[in-house]
């Protein structure tokens, strides 16, 4: 069984590759006639010079076979190359290395807190059906973050705590004026420019925590063997430590394995309105530079991440719960 699933995996990441590479290619438009125009304008150079150039930086002519080109594209990734970035001027995979950090450190710990905290308002929330008030704040919030866009939250943040108050910065991962290394002044400065980001990343997701562990509580807390733990005369605290918690986080669990898995190519827009260097960042502007081995060279990683989180989520849920091995 584990053998297919790999198998699928590795189609799915083959599939996911093939639907990139041929999407960008049907964007309306001749894009490296767009970006010989720009170059003409900029360089103030003759067109047709600008074009040859801009056939260069795209590693293709405008006549160019896309099955061709994809067919290459393929060997350069068996040999572990993602192309060279026509924005940045320097291979993909570098840009990568570079900006993965940001984004796991940023993402990892914003996770982690919203995790804790939305399971323990959706736990005690099922175990308290009969308050309105906390089940209420739970639905309202929850619905409130859903219906507005992480990047709509995230200006909010930057007009009242950065704009409003002064009290956090705004763009950046650190202050420019500090040498990057093991510091005490470039670690402070690197976690005063991340409480904006993460804060933004745990207003968002924490709402939906809490759901999910309200929703699977409350189906655990139907279940017979909780009926008859009460009937032994266990207490509340006992049976919800012992037998509500651990079946009812089987789910949530599982997700937050996907969500680790997602947040790698998750956080395009926060991190576009902070100026946060990590991979959302380069996404929006490499969708918007037309900087096309950019763009393949981070959905490719992002697919992969994702392929391998849903691996890892199995394996979790079955290490769990015996049933589904069973």
């Amino acid at each position: 069984m584990f053998k297919k699933k790999i198998a699928l995996s590795i189609l799915t990441v083959l599939l996911a590759s093939m639907f990139t590479f041929f999407l960008i290619r049907l964007i309306p438009g001749d894009v490296v006639s767009a970006r010989a125009f720009e170059i003409s304008t900029a360089e103030q150079i003759p067109y047709d010079q600008a074009y040859i150039r801009a056939e260069q930086l795209y590693g293709r002519t405008a006549e160019e076979n896309v099955i061709l080109g994809y067919l290459k594209y393929i060997s350069s990734i068996a040999r572990g190359d993602l192309g060279e970035s026509i924005v940045y001027r320097m291979p993909v995979k570098d840009v990568i290395v570079k900006a993965v950090p940001w984004t796991i450190f940023v993402s990892s710990i914003a996770i982690t807190i919203s995790f804790i905290i939305g399971t323990k308002l959706g736990l005690y929330g099922a175990h308290h059906r009969k308050n309105r008030k906390v089940n209420g704040f739970i639905s309202i919030y929850a619905s409130i973050t859903d219906a507005t866009p992480d990047f709509i939250t995230a200006i909010i943040l930057v007009m009242i705590f950065a704009i409003g108050l002064k009290w956090l910065p705004i763009r950046g991962a650190y202050d420019s004026a500090i040498d990057p290394g093991f510091s005490f002044e470039f670690i402070k400065s690197v976690g005063y420019h991340a409480i904006l980001p993460i804060l933004s990343f745990v207003i968002e997701n924490l709402g939906g925590w809490a759901l999910l562990m309200r929703s699977t509580t409350t189906a655990v807390l139907g279940d017979e063997y909780i009926t008859v733990a009460r009937a032994k005369g266990l207490k509340e605290r006992t049976i919800l430590k012992r037998y509500v918690a651990p079946n009812a986080i089987l789910t949530p669990v599982s997700m937050l394995a996907l969500r680790f898995g997602a947040m790698i190519g998750g956080a395009a827009l926060i991190e576009n309105v902070f100026a946060y260097p990590g991979i959302g960042f380069f996404i929006t502007r490499s969708v918007a530079d037309r900087d096309y081995t950019m763009i393949q060279g981070l959905f490719l990683m992002t697919t992969v991440t994702m392929v391998i989180a849903t691996l890892v989520s199995d394996v979790i849920y079955m290490k769990l719960d015996p049933r589904v091995r069973e």
